[in-house]
């Protein structure tokens, strides 16, 4: 770790609560490896730049710096949710994106952000019809957890119909269901093994206003998911489980992403399964 990071760490292990100073500190010798004077000669500086407050032998962040923090990142958000791409693709028919990966675990974290700044964009159409969760297998649950929690509470929402169906279910996969009909809210729907789409076990689609997101896994990577999901049927993985679906993830490949406007298209798709909502 180089000199300038040991400040950084400092914040963010304090992220996690302070209390007292020399047992801080002490832990931080442990995680960072520097020495205590390097580590007590950085908390005072820390302190003169009014980040952190020391009372006694009691050390935390200071209330003024979290705000200010807070108040950053809510300019950022902002600034994110105007995305000149997003917004563009958002009001012109046929405008589409497209993207590509070498691993699952970016390919994931870009599919949220992208889906998410959709959402955000369209969270006030109130003619914005039913959208569409269509996914051969639903394993995002547990090998993907943070962003798959970001991405429920920051886009099933109460106003909005979203609709899951599940072309290509393992038992798996229903176990999944099970966890996720038990957490969210009325507006959420589900259908399983209908593929009407004649849908590639490698092709994943979002549907959210005239908006569709084909995400394409790579080859070797969903041979490996498949061959997971034929001897893995429940909740909670095992030690053995997690390890090999974190190896699976882990997989070197292709991965691509599609974003496009059509009106058409995503007319299409809800025409093929709406039938089955209603």
């Amino acid at each position: 770790m180089k000199k300038g990071d040991l400040k950084e760490e400092i914040i963010n292990e304090l992220m996690n609560g302070g209390g007292d100073m020399p047992l801080f500190v002490e832990r931080m010798t442990k995680v960072t490896k520097f020495s205590a004077q390097a580590i007590y000669k950085n908390i005072r500086l820390l302190k003169l730049e009014g980040v952190i407050v020391i009372s006694g032998k009691n050390i935390d962040l200071s209330l003024l710096y979290l705000e200010n923090q807070k108040s950053r990142i809510s300019n950022a958000l902002k600034v994110l949710q105007n995305n000149i791409l997003i917004n563009k693709l958002i009001k012109n028919d046929g405008e589409k994106l497209e993207y590509a990966f070498d691993n699952h675990t970016e390919f994931d974290l870009f599919w949220t952000h992208i889906y998410t700044l959709v959402s955000h964009s369209l969270r006030h159409d109130v003619s914005e019809e039913a959208r569409y969760m269509i996914l051969p297998h639903d394993y995002f649950y547990y090998a993907f957890a943070p962003t798959d929690t970001f991405w429920v509470e920051s886009n099933i929402t109460k106003d909005k119909e979203n609709r899951l169906v599940l072309t290509h279910p393992a038992s798996l996969d229903i176990d999944v269901l099970s966890k996720r009909k038990s957490k969210l809210t009325k507006n959420f729907k589900y259908l399983i093994n209908k593929n009407t789409l004649k849908q590639s076990e490698r092709e994943y689609i979002n549907v959210i206003g005239d908006i569709v997101i084909v995400g394409k896994m790579d080859a070797r990577f969903n041979l490996s998911l498949k061959d997971f999901l034929t001897k893995t049927h429940k909740l909670p993985l095992t030690s053995e489980e997690k390890s090999e679906i974190e190896n699976i993830i882990k997989h070197k490949g292709l991965y691509k992403l599609k974003i496009i406007n059509s009106a058409k298209k995503a007319r299409e798709i809800r025409g093929k399964y709406g039938k089955y909502f209603a």
